[in-house]
């Protein structure tokens, strides 16, 4: 699979700007950064870890073989309305939500059946690493001029909020749902928090994840969650008690699950690399 240009493009334009991007391929040979633990570690987890998490979502939109049917058709569907809310949770810089934005923007360019009514997006992202949540700003404007080309206008809001906090996940939701008032059609998306591991995760998040997508259950919403493959199957686990809590029998047409192996080729090096993607999305209707 080859990223879509608009990814690609950005990626190297901001590390470029942070004077990083030269060393693109010795930090990939040290292994990832854990995003979010102060601004080196954001800044090297920009530049090692962002393709991987795009290429996983990217597969979302354009599946191969036949995989994904139904997540594609649904994913698609919600991202042809005219005025849709994205509630980036965990967002780091973002890689997962701008890689289903920027295959969209392909589409729009490449498929002259695919519909290019305007579509107004409000992306409002969810993260303790303020450093982070910049970036993530700053890759939307290096590609604001080419969305706008194809009818796309996103709005930014950035929210630093620790998903560990009840307090802080409560004031965040309130002044997100204040600020957009009635009727609202939400994606909420997540990508990569496997990598907080198992325990930390059921421990300290898992409830505030709960609380968000309850918040957020509207009609024609969805709930979209990417992860690499995880040992023992416990993002797995993690969803099926979601589901419950929210009273959504799983898997069902309301929730559909897949893994998937496939391959990708990194751009910035010309390699081919071997991954694995765990994919839910869940309907949020009420």
């Amino acid at each position: 699979m080859q990223l879509c240009d608009a990814t690609v493009e950005s990626h190297r334009e901001i590390c470029r700007k942070l004077n990083i991007f030269d060393s693109y391929e010795e930090e990939l040979t040290k292994g990832g950064a854990k995003g979010g633990e102060g601004a080196p570690e954001s800044c090297k987890h920009l530049l090692t870890r962002f393709l991987n998490s795009a290429a996983r979502t990217q597969l979302a939109i354009f599946p191969l073989d036949g995989d994904l049917p139904e997540i594609n058709e649904e994913l698609i569907a919600q991202l042809s309305a005219k005025n849709l809310y994205i509630i980036d949770i965990a967002s780091g810089h973002g890689a997962g939500t701008l890689s289903i934005i920027n295959s969209i923007h392909h589409l729009r360019i490449k498929e002259e059946s695919f519909p290019t009514d305007p579509l107004d997006i409000d992306i409002h992202a969810l993260d303790f690493s303020e450093t982070s949540l910049s970036y993530y700003e700053n890759l939307i404007e290096i590609l604001r001029s080419d969305y706008l080309k194809v009818g796309i206008t996103i709005k930014f809001h950035r929210h630093i909020v620790d998903l560990r906090s009840d307090e802080n996940i409560k004031t965040a939701v309130e002044n997100i749902k204040t600020s957009i008032g009635k009727n609202p059609q939400y994606l909420l998306t997540c990508s990569a928090i496997s990598g907080v591991k198992r325990t930390v995760f059921q421990e300290s998040f898992a409830r505030s994840y709960s609380y968000i997508v309850t918040e957020f259950r509207e009609e024609n919403s969805l709930f979209f969650w990417v992860e690499p493959q995880t040992k023992g199957d416990w993002i797995k686990e993690s969803w099926q008690e979601l589901a419950t809590e929210q009273k959504i029998e799983y898997p069902s047409d309301g929730c559909k699950t897949k893994n998937i192996r496939f391959h990708w080729s990194d751009p910035h090096t010309k390699s081919v690399l071997h991954a694995d993607a765990e994919y839910l999305l869940m309907g949020l209707a009420t």
